[in-house]
């Protein structure tokens, strides 16, 4: 029979583990569109590549030698390219940031979702147990390359395997380009729809970053709670 210390002792345990076990795919477009600015030309003003990586800068920043989240992080133009794989920002992450650039021809953006549910699926099966799991993707267009060249395909794919592994899937709309095809995409696979642009990036990040920490203890809250009444 358990004592009454054991009974206590428990639950922070397992919350110490549960806060272990969020996981996060951050991938960015790198293709060339992604240069250009919102403006009339394209050519004044902050590009979409420089908003979408102050968005990514202030989003590591925050999750800066975290216990509860371990990242990916993944560019992608004419196919994925994985930078470092499930682990605790560091100041080196950052300045992987630094160093790219939008100069890729293509965009395989569900090439690369392909490759993210897969790496999450290996991580399953590594585990063993199950994990708070998110992808998010910045980009600013239509997928226009993929290795199947049938997109519905892709579409249902992606669908069902998020939806298997049961992945919170957001598309991050970088400036104001392909809105439409991207709202529409978000619905077919059941992903969550996010825009900003350079007018009101501080603002959408701010509003993101708070929510993403009330997230996170609401859940670290609602899983100790369930550890502690199971015991």
């Amino acid at each position: 029979m358990a004592t009454k210390a054991n009974r206590y002792e428990n639950p922070i345990d397992n919350h110490n583990q549960s806060i272990e076990n969020s996981y996060e795919i951050f991938l960015l477009d790198t293709s060339t569109s992604m240069w250009y600015s919102d403006s009339f030309t394209g050519l004044f003003g902050k590009s979409r590549f420089q908003i979408a990586i102050q968005f990514l800068e202030q989003v590591f920043q925050q999750r800066w030698n975290s216990l509860t989240n371990q990242i990916s992080f993944i560019t992608f133009d004419k196919h994925p390219t994985e930078h470092f794989s499930f682990e605790t920002i560091r100041q080196h992450h950052l300045e992987i940031l630094e160093k790219l650039q939008p100069n890729g021809s293509q965009t395989c953006l569900f090439d690369a979702l392909k490759f993210s549910l897969e790496k999450f699926e290996k991580l399953n099966e590594i585990l063993n147990r199950s994990t708070r799991q998110s992808i998010y993707i910045l980009t600013d267009g239509a997928d226009n390359f993929n290795s199947s060249g049938n997109q519905k395909q892709y579409i249902k794919f992606i669908k069902e395997y998020s939806k298997k592994l049961n992945i919170l899937g957001n598309i991050i709309q970088v400036g104001d380009r392909n809105l439409f095809y991207t709202k529409n995409l978000c619905q077919d696979i059941n992903y969550q729809f996010h825009h900003f642009n350079s007018y009101n990036t501080q603002e959408f990040m701010n509003s993101y970053l708070l929510l993403s920490n009330i997230h996170s203890n609401n859940i670290s809250t609602r899983e100790s709670m369930h550890n502690f009444m199971s015991v």
